[in-house]
Order: structure tokens, then sequence, then C-alpha cells
């Protein structure tokens, strides 16, 4: 090898270190520190303090123990904030959030994040950065409506002796179904205000996966401004919107075809000139099988008819919707799953 081919190779590995230092600089001049100071007046020392978040895909869990009435967490993040949630005693990864009874949503972003309590973690005031600022203005405006949604029990968590009281499951669940578009009707109201606040943007985000407000949804995000539309997040939003619309009143179904519980392919097109009935449902979904009586006496009455029914399962897991399918046939459409 010639000296000049040596001397060209060391002067490549100079330039590659060189790139690769500098490209490491850059990312670690990218991450903001963030820091989280709560207060608590009825928090016990050693009460623990979970913290919950995604970051690049990945989910973060840190936690820390209460001491003189007081938590901290101190962490990086990149350049754009990051949705999280506290939660008290309870790790929300090992428990179903729903059950989770002390916690708080807040934003990470860089600078100090402030909550003030006189009870439990769930009332605290948030303060301290531009988006928690923001987000205490939202959780007051929509304090009232929150407080009515949760003093209806949704029947998802009624027990077996209230479930047998169906006139009262389905009192409630239309009071709660009622309830919650109000509350998604009134975030997008807020989202609209504040068409340059990042929370906009997540609750617009949050709420284009919902079809009976997805007309709103657009007008709101069509409002926001030209920096948060040009967000990676707005691409996700832009594209909720474009596949909901494809499902309105008036269109077409999408064709699909999916296996039964026989392995047996189910083909949408093949019902073409039928009238069709598509339920989705879930074998954690209690509202889902709450219906499931009604479809039956339906099917009972139109079967006949050139009337059919297809049940679609959203099951992520195919033993579950099979498993629950098996139990309903043997113990009635009503059966615990």
């Amino acid at each position: 090898m010639t000296l000049i081919r040596i001397l060209a190779q060391i002067w490549f590995t100079i330039i590659l270190i060189t790139v690769n230092l500098l490209l490491h600089t850059q990312a670690a001049s990218a991450q903001q520190d963030f820091q989280i100071m709560g207060i608590g007046k009825t928090m016990s020392d050693n009460d623990i303090i979970y913290l919950v978040y995604k970051q690049d895909g990945k989910l973060v869990i840190d936690s820390t123990k209460v001491k003189n009435n007081s938590f901290r967490f101190k962490g990086k993040i990149g350049n754009s904030p990051l949705s999280a949630s506290l939660s008290r005693n309870q790790n929300p990864t090992n428990n179903n959030y729903n059950f989770i009874s002390d916690s708080k949503s807040i934003f990470l972003e860089a600078g100090k994040i402030i909550l003030r309590s006189n009870d439990t973690l769930s009332n605290s005031v948030l303060s301290g950065t531009d988006l928690n600022r923001i987000l205490q203005l939202k959780n007051e405006r929509l304090f009232r409506i929150l407080n009515e949604l949760k003093s209806i029990k949704d029947p998802y968590f009624f027990n077996a002796e209230e479930l047998k009281d169906t006139i009262l499951v389905k009192q409630n669940q239309r009071i709660v179904d009622s309830l919650y578009f109000i509350w998604k009707d009134q975030e997008l109201d807020f989202a609209r205000d504040f068409p340059d606040s990042y929370i906009s943007l997540d609750l617009v985000d949050q709420i284009s996966k919902i079809n009976r407000l997805i007309d709103k949804t657009e007008m709101v995000f069509n409002g926001l401004s030209e920096r948060l539309k040009a967000m990676p997040q707005a691409d996700i939003v832009r594209n909720n919107i474009r596949e909901k619309k494809k499902i309105r009143i008036g269109n077409n179904a999408p064709l699909f075809d999916m296996k039964d519980i026989h392995g047996n392919i189910v083909q949408l097109s093949s019902y073409r000139g039928q009238f069709v009935l598509i339920d989705f449902w879930a074998s954690w979904c209690l509202p889902c099988r709450n219906e499931h009586p009604n479809l039956i006496e339906i099917d009972r009455l139109y079967g006949k008819r050139n009337f059919s029914i297809i049940s679609v399962s959203i099951d992520h897991k195919e033993d579950d919707w099979k498993r629950a399918v098996k139990k309903m046939v043997s113990h009635g459409p009503n059966c615990p799953i």
C-alpha cells in the first residue's frame, strides 16, 4: 500500500470521527432538561409516585418516593413535548388505567413543572411551564362536565348483581355516552380557542379517531397554526380524517374479508344485494355484549327476509374473541367474559 493511500485512509478516518462527534454533539444538544415538583399536603412519606410516558416509541417508567409531602423527578426529552401521566401508589403498567384512583396527566417539556394540591394528586393545580399552564386552563374549563361524567357509574364497572338490572344498565350507558360526546365537543372548542398550543394538536389527534365528530375535528384542525400543522403528528391527524370520512352515512361500506371462528373466509362483497348490519364488538366491551341479545332478536325477526348480521371482533388476540364466542354460545350472550 502506498504512502498516499495510507494518508488518505487516515484522513478519511479522521473525517468520519469528526462527523460522528458532530452528530453526537448535535443529538446531545437537542436534549432538553425537565423537572417535576409536586407538593401535596395529604401525601404521606413513602407514597410512591409513578411517571409514565413514551419516548421514541419506547415506554418509559420512572418512580420516586414522597418525602416531606413532596416529590421530584428529573429527566431529558427531545425538542417535542411529550404527554405523560403521574399516579400515586399504582403503577399504570401493572393496572388497568381505568382503575387508577389517583392520577394526573401532564406534558413534559423543558423547564420546571409544578403540581400543588391540598388533597389528592388528581386535584393538583398545574403551573411552571407554558403547556402545563394551558393544560390547567383546559382542566378548569372542563371540570364541570368531567365531574358529571364521574358521578355516573359506567356499566363497564358494574358488578354481577348490578348487571341484572337491565334498565339501569341501559339508562347509565345512555347518560355516559351523551356526556362523553359533550366532553369531547368541549375539548374541540378548547382546541379552537388555542390554535397555536401543542395541547390543541394533541386533542385533535385523539378526537380524530371518533367518527361522529370528524367534521368538527377537521374544521378545528384546519384552524390550527401552520407551526402545528407542520409537525409529524399533524400527518397522523390528516390520515385519520381522510380514513374516517370514507365511512359516512350514504357511503358504500369498505369491502373486507376475514376468517370466521371456523377459519372460513367471510367476504362483505358476497352479501351485495342484501340488507346487512355490521356489528363491531370486543370480548372486553360490556356495552357491546349487552347488545348481543338485541342482535339475536333482530336476527330472529328478520333473518329470513334477505337480511344478515356480520359481527366483527376488534380484539387484538384471536384466542380472546374465540373464547368469548364459545362462552356466549354455551352460557348465553350476557355471560361474564
